[in-house]
């Protein structure tokens, strides 16, 4: 899922930076190291709490195909909207990480494994900002 989420950002990159991650970029200019634990580890702990274990529990608990391919699908557009609000190529590239999070979530029905590559994914960025 890694991999995938990895081909799309290279794929999208060639339309500009997103929004949320211009904020992001003028914010580590000022608080570098504050930003770069809030992105590895904190914004993983609560977002995945609020998309997968609250939302996909509360909107979705039933467990047929239905209702996890709505789960799935319902859960990233949520997440891709809170990133990028406005229809952009950029919401179809954080849909499809909510997406690939909601699925890691529903299929192994344990909070641990979408956090753990929801942190992959903000980890190699945040390092990446320090390093500059």
């Amino acid at each position: 899922m890694y991999i995938l989420v990895l081909a799309v950002n290279v794929l999208v990159s060639r339309f500009g930076t997103p929004g949320n991650q211009q904020s992001l970029n003028q914010i580590s200019s000022i608080w570098p190291y504050t930003l770069a634990i809030m992105a590895a580890v904190f914004a993983p702990f609560i977002e995945e709490f609020v998309f997968r274990g609250l939302f996909m529990n509360l909107f979705w608990n039933k467990d047929n195909s239905l209702n996890n391919v709505l789960a799935v699908v319902t859960s990233g557009l949520a997440f891709g909207w809170l990133h990028e609000p406005r229809i952009s190529v950029f919401l179809l590239v954080y849909a499809s990480m909510g997406m690939a999070l909601a699925a890691a979530y529903r299929y192994n029905r344990d909070l641990r494994y979408s956090i753990g590559l929801h942190m992959t994914i903000n980890l190699i960025p945040a390092i990446a900002m320090l390093l500059r």
